[in-house]
């Protein structure tokens, strides 16, 4: 395989959780957002860490994947249970299945005007007092991690040769999974012609 220009995540980032929260196409319904009168292509997560230079990480996603109940993108404040812990974005993150963990904001700030309405009511009113950024947007953000970091690349290009804000920001994931009883370079023997894997 070849190598990425950055972290080297092998087989990946693999967690397993039950996550609870609100689900994002209804808190945009909610709203009162309706995408047959609006411009809107993008939904923008700000989280409230930030780099070095102070700037807050924020990616987005399609606003097709946002309104879809089918997607389950999910405004969680639980994990198996329990409420968000710090480490794993309290209080509030979003949750994207199948899409790269990039985009699966932790920490998010607050809400911007257009999700500020009286009318929003029950499990939702946590979603409103955590405070929440999210931004309806034409556009992408013009934040390092979605136009300049995770990014797929055709075969023959690498980092000398591309520019990277040409490129689309990696959404979907392909279905992957780990072995994770045999490491690189183990001795295995085996029993009855076979290979116990585990993972």
């Amino acid at each position: 395989h070849k190598p990425t220009e950055s972290l080297q995540w092998d087989q990946g980032c693999i967690g397993t959780a039950n996550w609870g929260g609100t689900r994002l196409c209804e808190f945009l319904e909610a709203a009162g957002f309706n995408k047959e009168n609006s411009s809107v292509k993008h939904v923008i997560f700000e989280g409230l860490d930030s780099d070095s230079k102070k700037r807050n990480y924020c990616t987005s996603i399609p606003i097709e994947r946002a309104i879809d109940p089918d997607c389950d993108v999910l405004l969680a404040y639980e994990m198996n249970g329990k409420p968000l812990s710090r480490d794993h974005g309290h209080p509030l993150r979003v949750i994207v299945p199948g899409v790269a963990g990039a985009r699966q904001v932790k920490y998010l700030g607050y809400i911007g005007p257009l999700l500020q309405q009286e009318r929003i009511k029950h499990q939702l009113d946590y979603v409103i007092m955590s405070r929440a950024k999210i931004t309806l947007s034409e556009k992408e953000p013009n934040s390092q991690w979605q136009q300049l970091l995770n990014k797929a690349f055709p075969p023959g290009m690498d980092a000398s040769n591309l520019d990277t804000t040409s490129m689309p920001a990696i959404q979907e994931t392909p279905v992957t999974s780990a072995i994770t009883n045999l490491m690189e370079g183990d001795t295995i023997k085996l029993h009855g012609g076979k290979i116990s894997v585990k993972g």
